[in-house]
């Protein structure tokens, strides 16, 4: 079960909030509270597992909050704002999430979504899946699709830019950028390591073929041999070449092509 607390100072804000975690079986809400003081002391008294967080609340701000280090034990944290201009504070204070008031249904459940992943290895780490939790989450499984994002959040400058996953070709590290190469034929440079970038892509059809390049996997057009490396045609004409630390990554993946009968040339 998933103990969540609800930090906001509107009270509107925290019914809704009510209601849409009230519709998830796996969720508990343990308290509820209007301020950023408030928020502090009940994340220590109830220690919850997720905390829903608002930014402009009396006292202290829900980024305030989360800049104290006196936590015993740190909740995963999703941000519920009106505004769009905390956002990069707000995950420079490692927040799990952001997510804009009216919260959208779909964008809620894929927060949740997250928390449960998160949850799931903190758990498995500790050994603390019981059998009864499995069965559980067996059983939503096969009742409930979540739905997967389309997008990813992407660190810009001081902004955070939010790229369709299909419209990137792939990613070259260099110094201490990461050069996006999109299928509109931009190129985005962004701050973010290229392994923060192959963390948030791995999961989007997206493979490290060395370590300075990320690739798009819908976006190869052909893969040959060549001894120790692989090379890489892509649907835009670039040629890649693999690092050899990376050759059972893609051997995994030609494998997995050749099991689905996927000859990826078109």
């Amino acid at each position: 079960m998933i103990r969540a607390l609800i930090a906001d100072d509107e009270k509107l804000a925290r019914s809704g909030l009510r209601a849409l975690l009230a519709q998830e079986i796996d969720v508990e809400i343990v308290g509820e509270c209007a301020s950023g003081q408030e928020a502090l002391e009940m994340v220590e008294t109830l220690n919850p597992d997720a905390l829903f967080l608002d930014v402009q609340m009396p006292a202290l701000t829900g980024l305030e909050v989360l800049g104290r280090n006196s936590f015993s034990k740190r909740p995963y944290t999703v941000i519920i704002s009106a505004y769009d201009n905390y956002a990069l504070q707000a995950y420079d204070v490692r927040v799990m999430d952001y997510l804009l008031k009216p919260v959208d249904t779909t964008r809620f459940r894929q927060a949740l979504t997250r928390l449960r992943s998160y949850l799931d290895l903190e758990q498995r780490a500790d050994g603390r899946v019981g059998m009864d939790e499995l069965l559980q989450r067996l059983g939503q499984d096969k009742t409930r699709s979540e739905p997967v994002s389309e997008r990813v959040p992407v660190k810009i400058g001081r902004r955070i830019r939010f790229l369709s996953l299909e419209h990137i070709r792939y990613l070259i590290a260099d110094g201490s950028y990461v050069n996006m190469h999109m299928t509109t034929g931009e190129v985005i440079h962004t701050s973010e390591r290229i392994s923060q970038m192959e963390g948030k892509l791995a999961p989007h059809h997206f493979i490290r073929i060395h370590r300075s390049v990320v690739v798009n996997i819908d976006q190869i057009r052909e893969v040959r041999s060549a001894g120790a490396h692989y090379e890489f045609t892509m649907r835009d004409g670039g040629n890649m070449t693999s690092g050899v630390t990376y050759k059972m990554n893609i051997q995994d993946l030609l494998a997995r092509w050749k099991k689905k009968g996927d000859a990826r040339t078109g």
